[in-house]
């Protein structure tokens, strides 16, 4: 019986799409503790592969980063030019502001303006559950930390689906790997889980 592919080889062989997703493997095949990661994860998710992990790590990094971009917005910067794309939150605002400032003014209130707001807000509301898709946003982005936080909800929750525990040890590894930074704390990890079951 062939021996199976350690997690390390079965990283080298996989192919990812983007210059991103390239990178999170690049990284990932430069970690010392690749195998170990893997290890504690397969042990107890016997229905998962390296291909499963891998690109559960790439998908939900992306997720993380496009909720949070179309909720709060992005500025995109090049030499000489900065553009603002406004999030949902800023339109959300907007609208509501001229809902409030038509309630301001009982005498001049326009019932057909007012239906024409509402259903603009619902929209919006549609479009918020859309993006969020069940996942629970930060109201604090502490250091651009809100991307971080939803993106260990989001692997975090994958894990627990498949093995009835928190890994909270190694999805501060694939953070690490996911976007390119230093030491993650498990207790972070841990703490923003009980946070959010909290509300």
């Amino acid at each position: 019986m062939l021996a199976k592919p350690s997690f390390r080889e079965e990283l080298r062989r996989y192919t990812a799409k983007g210059v991103a997703n390239k990178q999170i493997v690049e990284r990932w095949k430069r970690r010392t503790d690749a195998d170990s990661i893997w290890e504690a994860i397969s042990a107890a998710c016997p229905d998962l592969g390296p291909a499963d992990i891998i690109a559960a790590v790439i998908r939900f990094r992306a997720r993380a980063q496009s909720t949070v971009n179309q909720i709060y917005g992005v500025t995109a910067t090049a030499p000489g030019v900065v553009v603002t794309i406004p999030g949902i939150n800023k339109e959300w605002d907007s609208v509501k502001e001229k809902l409030d400032s038509l309630t301001r003014s009982p005498g001049s209130f326009d019932p057909e303006a007012a239906d024409n707001i509402v259903g603009k807000l619902e929209e919006l509301h549609l479009r918020y559950v859309a993006a969020v898709d069940g996942a629970t946003l930060s109201r604090k982005d502490e250091g651009g930390t809100r991307v971080l936080r939803l993106f260990w909800q989001l692997i975090g929750d994958y894990l627990q689906t498949n093995s009835g525990r928190w890994f909270d040890s190694e999805v501060a590894r694939l953070t690490e790997i996911a976007f390119n930074l230093p030491r993650i704390e498990p207790a972070n990890i841990a703490a923003s889980r009980n946070q959010r079951t909290q509300h």
